[in-house]
């Protein structure tokens, strides 16, 4: 099925390479210019794996250990390299689940203050690595997301056929759960 994987290439080789020649950028090294900072944006999909859009989820995963090794390389030249991580927040890219009623609830019912983030959101987090008060902080993943990895990614989220249903493992025991929910055996934890 090409139809459907050349979209995915696409995105892998523009998300990947746009990265990399960021970084390529950063040199020659001008001494009079200070230190250097490079910011890549990734997503929450990266650490979550949303369904339907393998590609977006690959190319922003393939971002995080690559902005780790970029840091690593690049940090003795005097160049910072970190991600930022967003959640849903209300951009023309998310329109179409955001004007959903229903998947604008569901995914504002994961996040803390429950609702989608804005791009002045963004802004605290690129302010404060584009500054000296992060002059420690390289390779980092910085999540900007309402607090959804704070409460951890769930599977009803994912599937259409297990809406309102919570599903719970631990390693290699059963979890007593209420009667909405679905006990799974995890193996090899």
């Amino acid at each position: 099925n090409s139809h459907y994987y050349f979209p995915c290439i696409k995105e892998l080789i523009l998300t990947i390479f746009s990265a990399i020649l960021a970084d390529a950028a950063c040199f020659p090294i001008d001494e009079s210019a200070g230190f250097l900072i490079n910011i890549n944006v990734t997503s929450l999909a990266a650490k979550y794996g949303f369904p339907d859009d393998p590609a977006y989820v690959a190319s922003k995963g393939a971002l995080q250990p690559l902005t780790r090794s970029a840091a690593d390389d690049l940090g003795p030249f005097g160049i910072r390299v970190n991600n930022q991580a967003p959640g849903y927040m209300k951009t023309k890219m998310t329109a179409k689940s955001f004007i959903d009623t229903s998947s604008r609830e569901q995914r504002s019912l994961r996040t803390i203050p429950g609702r989608w983030g804005d791009a002045q959101d963004l802004m605290g987090a690129i302010i404060f690595l584009a500054s000296d008060a992060s002059s420690y902080a390289t390779g980092q993943d910085i999540y900007i997301d309402g607090g959804w990895s704070a409460k951890g990614h769930d599977i009803a989220y994912r599937s259409p056929n297990l809406i309102g249903i919570r599903v719970h493992w631990r390693c290699n025991q059963r979890v007593p759960l209420n009667s909405h929910s679905i006990p799974i055996q995890q193996q090899n934890c």
